[in-house]
């Protein structure tokens, strides 16, 4: 997480300077300290198997709890007014929260929040209040110093929503009006929560609660069996029965969430509430976002979060909302992560150890670093891009980002320059930053490193680095596949972000050439990663050049492009005597290299033919490998006595203008006769003739 970045994002906040905490394994912890653990776990493991058992045909349906802040028993019932001073929900003189209405008789309303029409075994009655700012304080006041503004779109029913339900057990008494206060403010608290989370990566989310025609949610006061509420912490059985009571009487709709304020405690002392989310990572047509009604539950002495803690009641509705599922990066066994300060992150018995990765003020807020399940901007390639993430849900509003306080100083502008790529096979990228108004070099300042591969405009982090006293940030990356990168500084307090331009990083390349000499002259070659050694794409073009022996000027002689393994060949008549080389000129995403330059000098053919007569003649003729004459060049006509083996020379002869020869020999006994051309060192390779025979 950003600490920059939030405070700028977020509106009404207090002031706050936060450093990242170190990561490292913590122990048994939960929302505002240590939790009791022991039963988490367990509730955790027989929910789990419950699920796994009642799963059916359709997707897999899990049940997770919610741990007790440190200090609450979950098992003891917490006073009305207990539960609206952890609010911050003033009392009047008879310790009643003061925004609260009495308790009203059945089928009787009250004008002091709206009307409450109130019913029992009939089935669920409807409670709404005019009121358009939600009483009580932000839990979150380390961000905010009121709550914001619910979503308002639609009829406040259209649509898929989330209904906040009252349950009270049978026997027991609807307490509704006692506690409507502190409700309302625990909604306001998630949505809260949901405004800030989403301000971190620059979007604005709010629930869509079912709501009345002033935008304010809408209680729905539900009876339920005895011990259903309680129990269902302890037993899949009790929260089975809970669910069904709930949708007996209307409470089932598939286009509706249940966010469950359950006024009983809880029969296990560690655990603040239980929900169901489906086994579904499907980033679209989501199981968690269409397939059925889903319920969530918080118990009594949880209904009210502690400042700057964790929600329950927003802990089970993210749970119903998708969250978190098994792949994702930092992902429990038990439907939690383990990269805490994040809402989801506990330690529910999974055997993957906690860590603190983000600061312990971020503990009530959504996905640390924003990488599990939960961001209005995922990263192209990261997992939340490809997977469920919980700010598409179709059960959230998309509104505008929380706009940046418009206290304190404008931060001043910033900007990179000298950016330069040094290397080859491993290439340095630098750059400067500095602060665009005194022109001096930013020092110590930690700047991200963003990496899009050839072809994309889209970056992704790839680490950070911190700037030397010369303002000066740098980063080696492989050339073993071409990419750009650039430097992103984040900004602070004081200093604007900026981000450079981007440098090129390409594959360098590694070019041969191999000439076998003959008619025709054969050509081949090869063009490879000079970092990892393999070869090229298919079809990548090489010229073969020339430059003729005398002269100084390149000239290419045919374009080729490679195979499957980087190779190439060619054949060619060449006519002429002259360097060669197989050059590839590079691209946006490779560089350019060529091979040596080996002297290919043209082949030579040299015939023989004897006449005998007075005198005898040995004659021939000296030509190109292609045929071509070749004139005035001294060739040797060498001898060989019948029974010997070794070739002695007699004499050498000058072609003539077609290349003949002609010489007349008198042997004294048989003898063998051939011509030899030895060629030059810069020009024609040498020949030699087929033997024949005089005799005397």
């Amino acid at each position: 997480m950003n600490s920059p970045v939030r405070a700028r994002a977020l509106s009404r906040l207090l002031p706050l300077a936060l450093t990242a905490a170190a990561v490292g394994t913590v122990g048994i912890a939960a929302a505002g300290g240590p939790a009791q653990a022991s039963p988490v776990l367990a509730a955790n493991l027989r929910l789990m198997d419950h699920s796994r058992m009642a799963a059916g045909t359709g997707p897999a349906l899990h049940s997770m709890v919610a741990p007790s802040p440190a200090g609450v028993d979950a098992t003891k019932r917490v006073s009305d007014a207990a539960l609206a001073r952890r609010a911050g929900i003033p009392l009047d003189r008879s310790s009643t929260p003061a925004t609260a209405s009495r308790p009203a008789t059945a089928g009787t309303s009250t004008a002091a929040t709206g009307t409450t029409r109130t019913s029992t075994a009939d089935g669920p009655t409807l409670s709404t209040s005019a009121a358009s700012v939600p009483p009580g304080t932000p839990h979150l006041t380390s961000f905010l110093t009121e709550h914001v503004a619910p979503s308002c779109t639609g009829t406040g029913s259209d649509g898929k929503r989330v209904q906040v339900v009252y349950a009270y057990e049978t026997g027991s008494v609807n307490d509704y009006a006692g506690k409507a206060a502190v409700i309302r403010n625990e909604v306001a608290n998630i949505d809260d929560v949901f405004a800030v989370s989403s301000a971190e990566t620059g979007g604005g989310r709010r629930v869509r609660w079912v709501a009345d025609a002033d935008c304010v949610p809408q209680v729905v006061v539900a009876q339920v069996p005895t011990g259903v509420i309680g129990n269902s912490a302890n037993g899949s059985t009790a929260w089975s029965t809970l669910k069904s009571s709930l949708a007996s009487q209307g409470l089932n709709r598939n286009d509706r969430k249940y966010l469950v304020f359950g006024d009983a405690p809880a029969a296990n002392p560690g655990i603040c509430g239980i929900g169901d989310s489906y086994l579904d990572d499907r980033p679209t047509n989501n199981a968690n976002d269409y397939y059925a009604a889903q319920y969530g539950v918080v118990y009594q002495a949880c209904f009210a979060a502690f400042p700057n803690d964790q929600t329950s009641a927003g802990h089970e509705l993210v749970h119903t909302l998708g969250a978190v599922q098994g792949s994702a990066p930092n992902a429990s066994q038990h439907g939690h992560c383990t990269d805490d300060g994040d809402l989801m992150c506990y330690p529910d018995g999974s055997s993957t150890p906690m860590r603190q990765v983000c600061p312990a003020l971020h503990e009530p807020l959504l996905d640390c670093n924003h990488d599990d399940y939960f961001s209005t901007s995922p990263v192209p390639g990261t997992y939340l891009s490809s997977s469920w993430n919980v700010a598409s849900s179709s059960y959230l509003d998309t509104v505008a980002a929380l706009p940046p306080p418009s206290e304190g100083p404008t931060p001043t502008a910033t900007s990179w320059a000298a950016l330069t790529t040094s290397g080859t096979t491993s290439v340095t990228i630098s750059a400067v930053l500095r602060d665009t108004v005194t022109g001096q070099p930013v020092a110590g300042a930690t700047v991200g490193v963003q990496r899009a591969p050839y072809g994309s405009t889209t970056y992704a982090s790839v680490g950070t680095v911190v700037t030397d006293g010369a303002g000066t940030a740098k980063y080696t990356a492989s050339a073993a596949t071409a990419a750009g990168y650039r430097f992103a500084f984040a900004g602070d307090a004081t200093l604007a972000p900026a981000t450079s331009g981007a440098a090129a990083v390409r594959v360098p390349t590694r070019t041969a050439l191999a000439v076998k000499a003959g008619y025709p002259t054969t050509f081949s070659g090869s063009l490879a990663n000079a970092v990892t050694g393999k070869a090229l794409p298919t079809g990548t073009p090489v010229t073969l050049k020339v430059r003729w022996y005398g002269t100084s000027t390149w000239a290419s002689v045919t374009t080729l492009r490679t195979d499957a393994y980087g190779k190439v060949a060619w054949s060619w008549n060449a006519y002429r005597n002259g360097y060669f080389q197989l050059v590839h000129a590079g691209s946006g995403s490779t560089v350019a290299s060529a091979s040596a330059t080996p002297l290919v000098r043209i082949p030579t053919k040299v015939s023989l033919a004897v006449r005998s007569g007075r005198p005898d003649v040995v004659s021939g003729r000296l030509t190109t490998g292609a045929g071509a004459a070749l004139k005035y060049v001294d060739v040797t006509l060498q001898y060989r006595p019948y029974g010997t083996s070794t070739w002695r020379s007699a004499v050498q002869v000058r072609t003539s203008s077609t290349g003949t020869l002609s010489y007349s020999v008198q042997p004294r006994k048989r003898m063998y006769y051939r011509w030899a051309y030895a060629g030059t060192s810069t020009g024609y390779l040498g020949a030699t003739s087929p033997q024949g025979y005089l005799t005397y």
